[in-house]
């Protein structure tokens, strides 16, 4: 259960990671304390590489900036380089003052032949005696050149403690990143040393390399010497608080352990003894928080596996490991100071959902026992609202209560959303105080193994373990259960695998003898198809024709005795059909028989439950002992009448209308989901008491007819079928019935039904639907009409309803139109207006239906034109449609001519010449893609567009209306700018 420890922590810890590899890097301490102290640094993209080897250029520059107290150095370099191979090599050059620095002190040196290598690799021994060089040591002095010079530097940097950690190191190969971090942060905190010469007679000096003191004393290490950082041996650390400028408070129950201003998250450091990293000895300037060498985390994992080990109080068990304790070792939750008990008592009392926290095994005094221990609780609850100031959180177990939380409170994933699963962390027990969040794991799988009465399940080779009361596994279920490790918080049916494709409809039926002896019946299916077919067994009884029953089967006779599946029963036709016709079951397939199963509380096809049916109303089921139901639009219903059995969408059920309807509940089966708290009907069947399937009723709705209407028959039953341009594009539907109610070119009301068949087919002035022509409309609500044919001003109707529906329509080509514009209406030669839109009123007389016509005539009303008038308008149309290209397109607003123009870059453009031949040119843009046009405008033959910047390159698709007297027409052009 580690990798669960793990997880449950990282958000409340916080991740920590300096470096993007922070995984990879086995010696931390030492590379988080170099970075702290700026002596190494990651790469552009985030990573340490700490497996990388350590080259001699870059050891030269950590020894530089560590020396100098981690700022960077002022170097110079000689106007003859030292070295052939760094000033002219374009990777290394950039290292030359540094060489040269270290050169210079005689802390490096070449390689012969005047060269430095400086993309070489570094030693463990090669590193050593630079480190050694500068705590002090005298490389001619100590013999750190000649022959046996590696010897000499592995002895001396054992005894100061440079390969401390390192152990089985080999120092003659190439040192990594990860290992040169290590023995940099060892030399740090070595002592200085110098040299004392003492005279021995004569000639002779003696020469002893010494410890530098303080004047307390105290040895003088290179950290202390070049940064004036001490490591303070500290306690306990107990609590981690972000602060308002993103830094953080760091408290250990030392006697002065608060540390402030800390830059980096240590919380995953709670419980540990450690030691803190500080310059001056002020507290607020922290370097780093490290372990203390002898405080080791002995085990992780989750309480759940935490046991007592019998007869001895001095042990625990972790995940089946024992491990020894100090007497009273006491239990911590995350960031706070005071116990919450003793281990041992932890390890014999855990239950709920404490069993599913995280917890930490810490020794803090290296004698190999635990002495402290840190858990992180936590609650899993089901988010109920995510709003843009507030979230809500139901929780299932663990607090009390989570409720609604300000969003500014609350420190969540990416994405939250209702209905997600998450385990939340209260504020108190978190570094940064707000509420913590995190998407819980949501595991799908069929349960194929239960133990401990329900409570444990198996899914996918995984046990899983209730904490919540009630929530229990069955076998066979396909659950989704929400889980922390290998603990359940939440366990439903999952409706991800239920399928109506499991269910059958059994109608009539018949026990046969002969050669297909067998219980014969009449089976329908979800797919809409039937077959007669055999029944082999009913809730797993073998149906038998001849013998004596067994148990676990049935004889099929003409009298029925003894209890069905007994040994011995028989059961005749009568009772079968009571048993098992005009209802539902789920079934399987054995060849070509048929094993069918009651639908009940333990076989619900994966649904979330199941209920029989007493009634139903205004698209609801009222169930016979669970409440009331909707009925999903997709849902497979069985229905049968006095008249017929069908297989019907839930969308035809809910088009039955408000009339109530009453069902023989024995007959009348449903599975349902649930959502949101409300059930939904997926599949089922539903059984008139009385009566023929009624037919859908739905709402009024609105059309235009666009091609003849015709006669076809299905199940023996007559329609028209009519195919219509809507509001929602066209739909081909039918009536039942033997006459036409309306032809081509008509505009129509009729009554949706069930969005296939529909009914109340009216035409026209028996619709409300009347010709009317546009005065006015500048877009909105406002709208001025009169009446086609009238040259009064006065308008009847002034104003869009809100919901108002609009459909575009070509009449010329009796077609519809996906978009258009509303236009007002042209005038005849005798100063009439000219239809232009069909409408209906409402009882305000809003606009609440308008069809309008895209080329602004109604060709169903009279509208007289003059002809001269018209063919003036023609001949301007051609001469538009020579100046652009035509192709296959026919300048509607679905396939416009097209014409590409060079752009100047300006604020004025000709975009298309041509002749109007008198008639009035007008244009609209209808589409723009970054242009910046803002203008289009016809004069001295050429269409010509403005703008208030200079235009761009993109297209503009315009709406171009040639207009004469009452004549008018609209050509739709896409012009490109290049």
């Amino acid at each position: 259960m580690l990798c669960v420890a793990v997880m449950l922590s990282v958000m409340v810890m916080g991740a920590g990671a300096a470096f993007s590899d922070q995984d990879k890097i086995e010696n931390t301490e030492a590379v988080d304390a170099c970075s702290a102290l700026n002596i190494i640094g990651g790469y552009p993209d985030g990573s340490y590489k700490p497996e990388g080897n350590i080259k001699r250029s870059e050891i030269c520059k950590m020894i530089c900036v560590a020396l100098n107290g981690g700022e960077e150095p002022t170097l110079g370099t000689p106007a003859t380089p030292t070295f052939s191979d760094v000033r002219n090599t374009p990777n290394a050059a950039w290292a030359e003052k540094y060489i040269e620095s270290c050169v210079s002190q005689g802390i490096v040196s070449g390689v012969g032949g005047g060269r430095f290598s400086p993309n070489g690799n570094v030693t463990g021994s090669q590193l050593a005696k630079m480190l050694l060089v500068c705590l002090g040591f005298d490389s001619d002095i100590e013999g750190y050149t000649g022959n046996a010079w590696d010897m000499n530097v592995n002895v001396r940097a054992t005894q100061k403690g440079l390969y401390k950690g390192l152990e089985g190191l080999d120092v003659s190969a190439a040192l990594t990143r990860d290992t040169a971090a290590q023995m940099v942060w060892n030399a740090l905190q070595a002592g200085e040393v110098k040299y004392e010469y003492t005279w021995v007679g004569g000639d002779a000096t003696k020469v002893t390399a010494v410890d530098k003191l303080d004047n307390a004393n105290n040895p003088i290490t290179l950290l202390k010497d070049k940064y004036n950082a001490t490591i303070v041996d500290e306690g306990i650390l107990t609590t981690v608080e972000q602060d308002s400028k993103g830094t953080y408070n760091v408290k250990t129950d030392a006697t002065a352990g608060t540390y402030t201003k800390v830059e980096k998250d240590y919380s995953d450091l709670m419980g540990q003894k450690v030691d803190v990293m500080v310059k001056d000895d002020d507290h607020s300037k922290v370097y780093g928080i490290y372990a203390n060498e002898d405080s080791k985390v002995i085990a992780t994992g989750v309480v759940g596996d935490l046991d007592p080990v019998t007869g001895d109080s001095e042990k625990i068990k972790l995940d089946s490991t024992e491990y020894k304790i100090d007497t009273g070792a006491k239990v911590y939750h995350f960031n706070k100071t005071a116990d919450a008990g003793t281990l041992i008592s932890l390890a014999k009392t855990h239950s709920g959902v404490q069993d599913a926290y995280s917890i930490k095994l810490i020794d803090n005094d290296g004698n190999g026992k635990i002495d402290r221990a840190v858990v992180t609780p936590f609650a899993v609850a089901e988010v109920t609202y995510v709003g843009t100031s507030s979230m809500t959180f139901q929780a299932v177990n663990g607090f009390a209560t989570i409720g609604n939380k300000d969003v500014d409170d609350v420190t969540a994933y990416d994405g939250i959303a209702e209905d997600d699963w998450v385990i939340v962390y209260a504020d108190s027990d978190t570094v940064d105080g707000n509420y913590n969040v995190e998407k819980a794991t949501v595991v799908t799988g069929e349960v194929t193994g239960t133990r401990n009465n329900g409570t444990e399940g198996l899914i996918d080779g995984t046990w899983y373990t209730s904490l919540v009361s009630g929530k229990t596994f069955n076998v066979g279920d396909t659950v989704d259960v929400v889980t922390v490790g290998k603990y359940a918080f939440n366990i439903e049916i999952s409706d991800t695998t239920a399928t109506s494709a499991d269910v059958l409809y059994v109608d009539g039926l018949e026990i046969k003898t002969g050669l297909n002896a067998g219980l014969n019946a009449k089976l329908y299916f979800t797919d809409g198809t039937s077959k007669e077919a055999l029944i082999s067994k009913i809730d797993n009884v073998k149906l038998i024709t001849s013998g004596t029953a067994a148990k676990g089967e049935c004889l099929l006779n003409s009298s029925t005795s003894g209890t069905f599946g007994d040994k011995g029963s028989t059961i005749n036709e009568s009772d079968l059909k009571t048993m098992i016709e005009d209802k539902v079951f789920t079934f399987s397939v054995d060849g070509d028989k048929y094993e069918i199963k009651t639908i009940s509380d333990t076989n619900k096809a994966g649904f979330k439950g199941q209920d029989t049916v007493a009634s139903y109303a205004d698209k609801t089921l009222t169930l016979s002992n669970k409440g009331t139901a909707k009925i999903a639009d997709d849902a497979v219903i069985f229905v049968e009448g006095a008249d017929d059995t069908k297989v019907v969408s839930g969308a035809t059920v809910n088009a039955w209308g408000k009339d109530s309807i009453s069902f023989t509940a024995a007959n009348s089966i449903v599975l349902y989901s649930e959502s949101n708290g409300f059930k939904y009907v997926q599949v089922g069947s539903l059984k008139l008491a009385t009566g023929n399937i009624p037919d859908a009723s739905g709402d009024t709705a609105y059309g235009y007819v666009t091609a003849d209407p015709y006669l076809i028959k299905e199940d023996g039953t007559n329609y028209i079928q009519y195919t219509l341009w809507t509001a929602d594009g066209e739909k081909v539907v039918r009536e039942k019935t033997s006459d036409v109610h309306a032809n081509k070119g008509d505009f129509i009301s009729y009554n949706v039904g069930d969005g296939t068949t529909i009914k109340t087919v009216k035409v026209g002035d028996d619709a409300n639907l009347f010709a009317g022509a546009v005065t006015a409309y500048a877009g909105g609500e406002d709208i001025n009409m009169v009446q086609a044919d009238n040259d009064a001003i006065s308008s009847f109707a002034d104003k869009m309803a809100d919901d108002a529906t609009v459909v575009y329509v070509n009449t010329a080509d009796t077609k519809g139109v996906d978009g258009g514009k509303i236009r007002t209406a042209s005038k005849d030669s005798n100063d009439k207006y000219i239809a232009n839109v069909m409408y209906k009123l409402d009882s305000e007389n809003k606009v609440e239906v308008l069809f309008v016509d895209v080329n602004n005539d109604l060709e169903a009303v009279d509208n007289p034109v003059v002809a001269d008038d018209k063919k003036a308008v023609e001949d301007a149309v051609s001469a538009l449609k020579s100046a652009v290209t035509t192709g296959s397109a026919n300048g509607t607003a679905e396939k416009p001519y097209t014409k590409t123009v060079t752009n100047t870059d300006g604020k004025s453009l000709d975009l298309i010449t041509f002749s109007a031949n008198g008639t009035t040119v007008s244009a609209s843009i209808v589409e723009d893609t970054a242009t910046k046009i803002t203008s289009v405008k016809y004069a001295d033959g050429k269409l010509t567009a403005t703008s208030t910047e200079n235009m761009v390159d993109g297209s503009v698709k315009l709406a171009i209306t040639i207009a004469n007297n009452n004549a008018t027409a609209t050509v739709y052009v896409n012009v490109t700018l290049n």
